[in-house]
């Protein structure tokens, strides 16, 4: 019997240390996907800040926000074409509300695209993928640029 209980000993004390190291293998494997993992997600964002720190990389950005955000807003309604919108973000709703009425309903974080020559402005708020309003967008004429009409002298 002493035979039996050093051999059942030596099974258990084989089979523990095969367990073990499948364990320490997998410990490993995982710790090394982590540091992989993070050094990728580390250069990614090193890329995004280096192309956000010049005026190509912004303006990329900027557009690739804007045609995600038409292309979302496109499921819900039809959007005027042939030109690009300008963007912007709702940061002080309660502000424009006073202002205008066209206001209500949105909220801080919206996004509003406004289509200069389509003369139309679109609400949309991105946490509830829903289009809050649309309207008519008035510009004021720009005083700023004048013209030298010529003149003559006798």
């Amino acid at each position: 019997m002493s035979i039996n209980k050093r051999t059942n000993q030596e099974v258990y004390k084989k089979s523990s240390k095969k367990i073990w190291k499948i364990i320490g293998i997998l410990v490993f494997l995982a710790v090394l996907a982590f540091a992989i993992y993070s050094f990728v997600s580390y250069r990614n964002v090193q890329e995004k800040i280096q192309a956000l720190t010049t005026t190509e990389g912004q303006q990329k950005m900027i557009n690739d926000e804007i045609q995600n955000l038409v292309a979302k807003m496109s499921k819900h309604i039809v959007l005027p074409t042939g030109e690009t919108p300008t963007l912007a973000t709702i940061t002080d709703i309660d502000a424009l509300k006073k202002e205008q009425p066209f206001y209500e309903g949105a909220s801080n974080g919206d996004k509003i695209l406004i289509y200069k020559n389509a003369k139309k402005g679109f609400i949309y708020d991105p946490f509830r993928d829903l289009i809050v309003n649309v309207g008519p967008v008035t510009f004021e004429p720009d005083n700023s640029t004048t013209t030298n009409t010529p003149t003559s002298t006798k």
